[in-house]
């Protein structure tokens, strides 16, 4: 795994984030996502079940609160944004 942070605030973060085939688990706690894949194939399974086939082109929103899987079959580069959603 590889994160480029772009740019980042008290309450922002911008970047891009590069993984490698494989399963792992996410839980957004205080933030939200906005994720824009550019290149690689995979899939991004909410915890009530809801898949996401993830493909260059594609873009999704992981609000506060979201739980869930991300299965890649081949590595995934995506660019994100990170809002805080907790007042700091």
């Amino acid at each position: 795994m590889s994160t480029v942070r772009h740019h980042q605030t008290e309450h922002a973060e911008f970047g891009r984030w590069t993984v490698t085939p494989g399963s792992f688990t996410t839980v957004r706690d205080g933030q939200d996502e906005y994720i824009y894949v550019i290149d690689g194939d995979g899939d991004l399974v909410s915890a009530d079940g809801v898949v996401t086939r993830l493909g260059p082109g594609v873009s999704a929103v992981l609000a506060d609160g979201w739980t869930g899987r991300w299965d890649i079959r081949t590595p995934l580069t995506k660019v994100y944004t990170l809002i805080n959603t907790v007042k700091r």
